[in-house]
């Protein structure tokens, strides 16, 4: 009886040396494992930092200059523009957005805007389509505030209006004229 009872004793010391092993080397394994993630998305985010602060300065120089280019699409100016002056500003911004290289610098959500104004720059100078030009660069240039965080996102949804609104008047937006 001696025997069978040493025999199960060791039986189970035996198996609870082997799953204390095995969970100690499974234990170790997914923190390895989780340590390895951890360090691969911190080296993703330096490197993302990295890129960011190498780019900081061209990008604040690009900013700059979109935002002298745009000072006169206002919504708050009550000047009115001609279709040369249109033609103009369409012409500068389309040089700055492709030809300057200037384009790499815009988040997505400033891209949008950007893009939708150059086509609305397009259209005839009716008074609707200069308002929704003024209020489309006016929210290009509040993205520029949120890509250079002086906003938040919140403080970007309390400035920005919903552009997809009808006018106080309650016309519809003119579309883009298709010249193609």
């Amino acid at each position: 009886m001696k025997e069978a009872f040493f025999a199960s004793f060791s039986t189970a010391m035996l198996l609870a040396v082997v799953g204390w092993i095995a969970r100690a080397w499974i234990t170790e394994k997914l923190a390895a494992g989780f340590r390895l993630e951890t360090d691969k998305t911190l080296e993703e985010i330096k490197s993302r930092y990295a890129k960011q602060i190498a780019l900081t300065d061209s990008r604040v120089a690009a900013y700059r200059s979109l935002w002298e280019k745009t000072k006169d699409l206002n919504p708050r100016d009550k000047l009115r523009l001609d279709q040369g002056q249109l033609n103009s500003i369409f012409e500068d911004l389309r040089k700055w957005y492709y030809d300057d290289g200037n384009a790499m610098h815009l988040s997505a959500s400033t891209t949008n805007d950007f893009l939708k104004g150059l086509q609305y720059l397009e259209c005839e100078p009716t008074e609707k389509n200069l308002t929704v030009v003024k209020k489309l660069f006016s929210s290009v240039r509040t993205h520029i505030k949120e890509d250079l965080g002086v906003y938040d996102r919140d403080e970007v949804s309390a400035t920005l209006p919903d552009y997809a609104q009808p006018l106080a008047d309650g016309t519809v937006i003119t579309k883009p004229r298709d010249d193609g």
